[in-house]
């Protein structure tokens, strides 16, 4: 892990865990001491994404007296990603067909207009544009269904049938009798009675031209699919509106950085633009090699952090010119010593310690009952939602998997290669790993040294336990794991 490690301490380690499980594991934690304190929370809301619902369920099993509900705008996201997904598909798999044929026969049979070509303009296919507008249509359902889910389902429900397809006035089975989309006027007008005055009302002059949407999908695939996908949104509109609290959003939440501090070794920057500046700093610092050897703005060119200040019209300190002078001095220094032999070896081992660091993390999440995730707002439109899913059926197998055999593989695999590279060496010479916080009490309690080994009896490379704890070993060393 890159970086320095400022946030733990011996007192406050890292996160033992991952950063897919972070979330999920700290929900475990505040549920348990809600319970613990004889909190019974009636509503939750969550952003959708991730498997923190485990968590709340595994707490609070009655669905009735707790109910779990998604916040609004990470399910417009969600949506908004299905609809990029589809956008590029010309066909649909077996399962798709599969899961989908008993509510939309039609999926069997459907065909892109654009099969065999590129898609075109005004194709009929979903577009970026029909993206965007979608995102705001399906937010608008929702603000227009205040506390209503029945309301939300019905509109999702005329959005992807109807309206995606530009059709603004059908005849309802059900009833027999016309229907026609609600959420905006049957016809806009634009002459001077009416301009500016008649946003979302009918038009003062009794005329004007029938609505049309902007960005309508008349592919038979395509129209199907977003008709496909509004509906399984439309299934899901009593977790989204609330019938007295509305509908939820976790974005204000989210927004305030609420940051796990000690789940990766390394600064955490919680504003925004300073992420930004360090980010635009660190590829400008990417550059200093080429600056250096080029001398691309003249030979008077420094650095670029002279250059930023003399850009800004701002005075340059002479103390900062012999810094960077100095710096750079350094750098070339530490650069030339990183290509030697050496370098490569401590690189080697720092890269070793760290896939140790990694798998045992790995174990770790995969030992506990319930199995966390996020990062991914909606998987593939092909594929069923893991993130919704129930607790982990079979925990029982996960919890027989040999950590440190784990481990050791992955170790190997990597030294396997390293081996190769320094074939010319009997035995390599060790490094010593050292990290600060739980991990160095954890593997450099006993000053542990890593050593790659090509001896008769270890073919390949392996770690040595002979002798007082971990080794390096000389000789044909048979007491190897």
């Amino acid at each position: 892990m890159k970086g320095g490690d400022t946030v733990s301490s011996e007192e406050f380690p890292l996160f033992k865990g991952t950063a897919k499980s972070a979330e999920g594991v700290g929900l475990e934690m505040l549920w348990a001491e809600a319970v613990h304190d004889g909190i019974s929370p009636e509503v939750h809301w969550q952003d959708g994404d991730s498997s923190s619902a485990k968590s709340f369920r595994a707490h609070f099993p009655d669905e009735e007296k707790h109910k779990v509900m998604l916040c609004s705008g990470h399910v417009a996201r969600a949506h908004q990603k299905v609809l990029s997904d589809i956008k590029v598909k010309k066909s649909v798999t077996k399962a798709y067909q599969t899961k989908h044929q008993d509510t939309f026969p039609a999926v069997k049979t459907a065909k892109c207009v654009c099969a065999g070509k590129n898609h075109g303009k005004g194709c009929g296919c979903i577009s970026d544009a029909f993206i965007r507008q979608a995102r705001i249509n399906f937010f608008c359902c929702v603000v227009q269904a205040d506390k209503d889910p029945a309301a939300l389902k019905a509109r999702l429900l005329s959005l992807g049938k109807h309206h995606g397809r530009d059709i603004h006035s059908w005849k309802d089975p059900s009833t027999k009798k016309k229907a026609k989309c609600d959420f905006h006027p049957a016809k806009t007008c634009a002459c001077p009675k009416c301009k500016n005055k008649t946003k979302g009302r009918e038009p003062l002059c009794g005329k004007g031209k029938l609505y049309k949407s902007k960005t309508a999908v008349t592919c038979p695939l395509h129209s199907l699919m977003y008709e496909i996908e509004t509906a399984t949104r439309a299934e899901k509109a009593d977790r989204i509106i609330h019938p007295e609290l509305g509908r939820g959003n976790s974005n204000l939440p989210e927004a305030s950085h609420n940051v796990l501090l000690r789940l990766r070794s390394k600064d955490v920057f919680l504003s925004r633009l300073h992420y930004i500046v360090k980010t635009d700093m660190g590829l400008l610092q990417s550059c200093v090699t080429w600056e250096q050897e080029t001398k691309p703005f003249g030979q008077n060119f420094i650095h670029w952090r002279v250059e930023l200040f003399e850009r800004m019209k701002l005075p340059i300190p002479p103390g900062m010119v012999r810094n960077i002078q100095q710096a750079l001095r350094e750098r070339k220094t530490d650069l030339e010593g990183a290509k030697t032999d050496e370098g490569k070896g401590r690189r080697i081992a720092l890269k070793t310690a760290r896939v140790l660091d990694s798998e045992e993390r790995k174990q770790w999440v995969k030992k506990r009952a319930i199995q966390h995730s996020y990062g991914e707002a909606e998987l593939d439109a092909d594929s069923d939602d893991e993130a919704n899913s129930g607790l982990n059926s079979h925990p029982e197998k996960q919890n027989n998997i040999p950590e440190r055999e784990g481990a050791v593989s992955a170790l190997i695999d990597l030294q396997l290669g390293i081996t190769a590279a320094q074939k010319n060496h009997h035995h390599t010479t060790a490094w010593k790993y050292s990290q600060r916080g739980e991990d160095e009490r954890r593997r450099v309690q006993a000053s542990i040294w890593m050593s790659v080994s090509t001896c008769r009896n270890t073919p390949g490379s392996y770690l040595c336990d002979c002798g007082s704890g971990f080794g390096f070993f000389e000789g044909n060393c048979t007491d190897v794991i």
